[in-house]
């Protein structure tokens, strides 16, 4: 039996409900655990909830996220492995750097970090530094230590998570429904 509109509209608005509280959870979390103020993670400002489409056949709601969330997420073990990680169903054996390489990419991404925090250029010793030389250093250090992964996506999107919504839209409703997770990544 075909739903009706009005049923649609009621579990299109429940999805939205659940997705804004999953947006604020994710953006709380990341930020709790990368110990940061609300709006200071630019992970967590480039969370964007983009909207819920709800027809007979279905509802989707869609995110965006800068690219690198699933590190930020699950953790990159270092070359030193002292770091906590993560895996998950996608990415079973989860992520580590190799080598203690340092490709430009990762050293302009350093240089920006430096010049937004104001990290003094100056070694452990108290030695003047180029911002060059400082972004080579943390970015060798990231390399060996690794990141700790925050799980505030994995937190978030997970069975616990899924079975909240499918609660709200039972009780709402009145009827049985299944939550079937696409993840597609935007190329």
């Amino acid at each position: 039996m075909p739903l009706s509109q009005e049923l649609i509209t009621k579990a299109q608005n429940i999805l939205q409900e659940w997705s804004n509280e999953a947006t604020a959870e994710m953006q709380r979390l990341l930020n709790e655990r990368l110990k940061k103020n609300q709006y200071e993670s630019a992970l967590s400002q480039s969370i964007n909830f983009e909207g819920t489409d709800a027809t007979a056949e279905g509802a989707v709601a869609t995110w965006s996220l800068d690219d690198y969330y699933i590190f930020v997420d699950l953790g990159v073990k270092g070359v030193n492995n002292k770091s906590k990680t993560y895996t998950s169903d996608d990415y079973p054996a989860g992520f580590q750097f190799k080598n203690l390489g340092t490709p430009p990419q990762m050293i302009d991404a350093m240089k920006n970090y430096i010049s937004r925090k104001g990290i003094p250029l100056q070694d452990l010793q108290g030695n003047k530094m180029t911002i060059e030389q400082k972004a080579f250093q943390m970015s060798k250090a990231v390399k060996s230590k690794g990141t700790d992964g925050t799980r505030f996506y994995s937190d978030v999107f997970n069975d616990k998570g899924f079975k909240r919504l499918t609660d709200k839209l039972e009780r709402s409703i009145g009827g049985e429904f299944e939550v079937k997770i696409i993840a597609q990544l935007k190329e």
